[in-house]
């Protein structure tokens, strides 16, 4: 056990030791990695300043000390390489600690170890040397950034010159752009200037110089982009005084109040005079501002022109055209007083009251048509020239014109209505004595079956007919009612033909179900007499069906009666029918029943009468009883109880057979005592003996009680115990006196 321990010590030890190595392996590999890390930040630092160092020496444009941005940017880059070495530094402060720490012993072991872990100070480090190195490359290329900026600020400058000299050959001052030319001509010289020892700041300056420039070039070519949109409007408005001038030579004097255009004209002037303004101060804005203006009222002036033109021309054309259609109309007037006349002649009032107005509206209307003629006439003439006015009344009298047609329209189209609606009422007036005859013929053929709901809507049916001969008698039938009434007696016919045929439909369903219903009773009635057990709810069931059926024949022989309800009672009587066999079915099954348990229950007690052993019998008194009693309730029909009865007298049997059973075999068990204690030899035999005599006594016992052990097993012969000595024991040596020898 000690060299166990020991050999489990030693292991242990070896193991941490191992661990140990491990750890210590781990730690000076990631040393030497940091450590080389470290070495190569150096280098690439040492590089980067070398670079900074000679930058100046090397690239030949830096011919004059750095000022300015330049110098700034220089400064920043020396600062930023200035911070990455004393971030080297760290680093190499951390190599010593984790040197030192990791040469103590395990217990620093795993600091040590972590500060060699962390190496995002290289990432970090690494990021800051680019940056350095692209802010250096920057100012490598300073100096032919900002000669490429410097040339495309002459190109710039060129163009911006060029649209300006567009001006000036436009007639439009250059004043206006000379302190901007002056701004870009001092920037230009500036960054000339300081191109050499600070090109980054000239950078800016042209880059400032370039962007006026542009603003420049885009000023002066908006105002040429006006100066064109103004030329167009000027020659429009030329053209529409032309055609004014033009309009007038021909005799159109231009004067009716919003058809003279020459104040909108002059307005349009002065917008375009404005533009010119605008353009020669060099505000393009202004001027896009005064073009809007001068554009949209020359587009007015002209649409005055041209509505006063059209004004004219509709005058000259559609003047007669109304002075004709007012002819026409008071002409058509006539024929539509005829047309009113059939209607006060022909039809009531009533039927035609919405136009009765129509014709008079119209008469004051058409009364007033040749003023209104006669004042567009004298707008319109040669002498005052109110044209507009002239065509805004005679589109005030079409309007006029063609509401006087609608309302004799209107006269004729209801006229025409009520013919057509007299017409069609006549026509179904016809159909409804078609109608009233179908229907009165199948009422007639099914007198007896059609119901009281029918007949109510046949009555309201001739009500309506009747109504409609009585309106139409007169002389002026309001067609109209008319012919709502004939819709309703239309309606009411079919109601009452459609309740007819469902009547018909289901006193027919009556009739037959009905038949079906008498042929099961009549079945059932004789499956009833031809067995006598069974009970009253069976033949309370056939009573009350038989009593419906009498019922619903006595009732379905009267005109118009109840039809569903009798169809529903004769369903509930065939239900009491059919509830009725099944009951008598289950009274004859009961009683089946009840007979062979009552038979079962005298055999039994017969066979229990005939059982005797070791003189002890069996009392079958109450058994009897019982099937009395089960006998009693056979012949009162309380199937049920017998059969219950009867078999309680079976199961007082049985209990009286084992009772007495056991009592006979106590007897023979005393019995055989008795004889052995009398019999000193038979002391010889011992338990075996005994054993074997008590075997024998229950063979002979059971060989005895053979004949109720049927009935006590209902009713299968029971197997015999085999008696002690190997021979079968009678029930005859059981029955009568035993002697010792036999035994």
């Amino acid at each position: 056990m000690i060299g166990s321990f020991v050999a489990i010590g030693l292991m242990i030890m070896g193991l941490v030791w191992l661990a140990r190595r491990r750890a210590r392996g781990s730690f000076h590999s990631k040393l030497k990695d940091y450590r080389a890390k470290a070495v190569d930040m150096m280098d690439r630092l040492d590089a980067l300043k070398a670079r900074l160092k000679t930058l100046t020496i090397e690239d030949a444009d830096f011919k004059e000390p750095m000022t300015g941005q330049t110098l700034g940017h220089f400064q920043k880059v020396q600062d930023d390489l200035g911070k990455l070495w004393d971030r080297w530094l760290e680093v190499m402060d951390v190599v010593d600690k984790a040197q030192r720490r990791g040469a103590r012993g395990s217990k620093e072991l795993a600091e040590a170890d972590q500060l060699v872990s962390d190496s995002k100070v290289f990432d970090e480090v690494e990021a800051g040397a680019k940056a350095c190195n692209a802010a250096m490359d920057q100012l490598n290329n300073a100096h032919e950034e900002a000669r490429s900026a410097a040339a495309t600020v002459v190109e710039g400058r060129s163009q911006a010159l060029a649209k300006v000299a567009e001006v000036r050959k436009a007639d439009l001052p250059t004043a206006p752009y000379q302190p901007e030319i002056d701004r870009l001509a001092a920037l230009e010289n500036q960054a000339g200037q300081i191109l050499t020892p600070d090109p980054l700041g000239a950078k800016a300056v042209l880059g400032e110089a370039l962007a006026a420039a542009t603003k420049l070039r885009e000023r002066a070519a908006n105002v040429l982009g006006r100066l064109d949109d103004g030329k167009q409007v000027h020659a429009a408005l030329d053209k529409l005084r032309a055609d004014v001038a033009d309009q007038r030579r021909q005799g159109l004097k231009l004067v009716e109040e919003g058809g003279a255009p020459d104040h909108l004209i002059a307005r349009s002037d002065q917008a375009i005079a404005e533009l010119q303004k605008a353009l020669e101060a060099g505000d393009p804005d202004a001027a896009a501002d005064r073009l809007e203006a001068g554009r949209k009222l020359a587009t007015e002036a002209q649409g005055t022109l041209d509505a006063v033109i059209q004004a004219k021309g509709l005058c000259a054309r559609e003047q007669p055209e109304r002075e004709r259609e007012t002819r026409r109309l008071r002409e058509a007037l006539a024929q539509y007083d005829a047309f009113e006349q059939e209607l006060k002649r022909d039809f009531a009032p009533a039927s035609w009251q919405v136009v009765a107005g129509n014709l008079a509206q119209a008469r004051a209307l058409l009364e007033t048509f040749d003023r209104k003629a006669q004042e567009a006439a004298q707008a319109a003439d040669g002498s005052t020239q109110k044209y507009l006015l002239g065509a805004r009344l005679i589109g005030q009298l079409a309007q006029e014109q063609n509401a006087v047609f609608r309302l004799m329209n209107a006269v004729g189209e209801r006229l025409s209505g009520l013919k057509a609606l007299r017409d069609e009422s006549r026509k179904l007036a016809a159909d409804l004595d078609d109608r009233d005859r179908q229907a009165d013929a199948f009422f007639s053929q099914y007198d007896h079956v059609v119901g009281p709901q029918a007949r109510a809507s046949l009555e309201s049916a001739g009500e309506a007919r009747r109504q409609v001969a009585r309106k139409s008698a007169g002389s002026q039938p309001d067609w109209p009612t008319i012919r709502q009434l004939l819709g309703k007696a239309v309606e009411e016919y079919s109601i009452a033909q459609s309740q007819a045929e469902a009547d018909l439909k289901i006193y027919e369903l009556l009739t037959s179900e009905y038949d079906e219903a008498r042929k099961n009773a009549t079945r059932v009635q004789a499956f009833l007499a031809g067995h006598s057990e069974d009970r009253v709810a069976a033949n309370q069931r056939y009573r009350n069906a038989e009593e419906v059926l009498n019922r619903v024949g006595d009732e379905s022989t009267r005109v118009g009666n109840e039809w569903p309800r009798l169809l529903d009672q004769v369903r509930g009587a065939r239900a009491d029918l059919d509830h009725s066999e099944q009951l008598a079915r289950e009274d004859i099954r009961l009683a089946r029943q009840a007979e062979a348990e009552i038979s079962d229950a005298a055999r039994t007690i017969r066979q229990a009468r005939t059982y005797f052993s070791m003189g002890v019998t069996l009392s079958t008194a109450g058994a009897e009883s019982l099937l009395n009693q089960a006998q009693r309730l056979y012949h009162s029909q309380n199937y049920e109880q017998a059969i219950r009865t009867a078999g309680a007298a079976v199961q007082q049997v049985r209990q009286a057979h084992n009772q007495a059973v056991q009592q006979a075999y106590l007897r023979q068990m005393q019995i055989q005592a008795d004889q052995q204690r009398s019999v000193a030899g038979f002391n010889t035999f011992g338990m075996g003996a005994a054993t074997g005599a008590a075997a024998a006594m229950l063979g002979r016992a059971a060989s005895e009680s053979g004949g109720a052990s049927s009935f006590a097993t209902g009713g299968q012969d029971a197997p015999a115990a085999p008696s002690a000595g190997g021979s079968d024991s009678s029930s005859s040596s059981w029955s009568s006196e035993t002697s010792e020898s036999s035994w």
